[in-house]
């Protein structure tokens, strides 16, 4: 009789294997970590713009509702003083609001915002630190067809700033225009 030894075949992997797998499984994942970290810093950047963007909007909606209950709007000279704006923007302006309070409204040059002055109220800024505005204009039109008929005026603000300034690699310029007219005629 004849009797055969069977020996078990070997079963697994040569470290050969498992060294080679493990350094194409390291780098699938270095790669997905990569573009995932990618990916969440473009969300923060976009999240940071859209914020700087609804910082300047929710500004100037603030002031143009406030303007469209309002009457004897004025164009204004940096001292507060009526000024002629049918060739050029003013920087500053002056308006009533619904209450009968003197609303005013300017950018400031050293912190770079837009401020309001309601009555006899402090300075007040309305819009971020952290969103400086480079200009802000006030154009004012008043339509008279005729002498004896009563006016209507027309204001259109223009806001031009930056997010994103202190991350050069994200900034971003800011345009936003707007045009206001009142909601009661003008006597």
């Amino acid at each position: 009789m004849i009797t055969h030894t069977f020996r078990p075949a070997n079963k697994g992997f040569s470290l050969i294997e498992l060294i080679v797998s493990v350094g194409i499984f390291s780098l699938v994942a270095t790669v997905a970590i990569g573009s995932l970290l990618t990916l969440t810093n473009a969300q923060r950047k976009a999240a940071a713009l859209q914020s700087a963007f609804d910082n300047v909007r929710f500004a100037v909606e603030a002031i143009a509702k406030d303007m469209r209950t309002g009457t004897n709007y004025n164009c204004m000279n940096s001292d507060f003083l009526a000024i002629d704006t049918t060739t050029i923007p003013c920087q500053y302006f002056q308006y009533q609001n619904s209450k009968d309070e003197t609303v005013r409204i300017r950018l400031t040059t050293a912190k770079k915002a837009i401020e309001r002055k309601i009555g006899s109220e402090g300075w007040g800024a309305i819009t971020d630190a952290n969103v400086p505005i480079d200009q802000l204009s006030f154009f004012l039109a008043d339509e008279t067809s005729e002498p004896t008929t009563r006016r209507q005026s027309f204001v259109t603000i223009a806001v031009q700033g930056t997010a994103g300034r202190s991350r050069a690699n994200i900034e971003t310029n800011i345009f936003l225009q707007t045009s206001v007219t009142p909601r009661k005629l003008q006597p």
